[in-house]
């Protein structure tokens, strides 16, 4: 599993082109495109834009977000815009909480995880969905 919290930034233009800024310099969509050769089960990318599409097909199945599938992580979450740093705290922590099993987490369960996370924020912020909608699973 991996989290990862930082910038991301979707090229509308040339999707293969969106990156997080990471300390080590920019990681791209295309740089993730060798798979590792081995399964993942989670990534969490609590960044902007994270699985956004581009502006000529805004359903561009090319995204960050898919292309850490192809690396080899099955379950991916994301945000289709930008996404609040404060708000993306708490609903990593109630992400987390719906993930826990006992010894650990359960990856199989990110995308109901997930759903649960988004209803509780979307129960104190009802008229905000701006707020709160953006987040996305991808997998099965």
């Amino acid at each position: 599993m991996v989290h990862l919290s930082c910038h991301g930034t979707q090229d509308l233009a040339a999707p293969a082109r969106g990156r997080l800024a990471l300390a080590g310099g920019p990681l791209h969509a295309r740089d993730l495109w060798r798979p590792a050769g081995t399964t993942a089960a989670l990534a969490v990318l609590s960044a902007c834009d994270t699985v956004r599409g581009g502006a000529a097909l805004p359903d561009e199945a090319l995204t960050l977000g898919t292309a850490f599938q192809l690396a080899g992580f099955r379950h991916v979450i994301g945000a289709l815009w930008a996404i609040s740093d404060t708000l993306t705290v708490q609903l990593c922590e109630d992400l987390y909480a719906a993930l826990a099993v006992p010894g650990g987490l359960d990856p199989e369960r990110a995308a109901s995880a997930l759903h649960h996370a988004v209803r509780q924020v979307r129960a104190a912020l009802p008229d905000l969905p701006e707020l709160w909608a953006g987040y996305a699973h991808v997998g099965p």
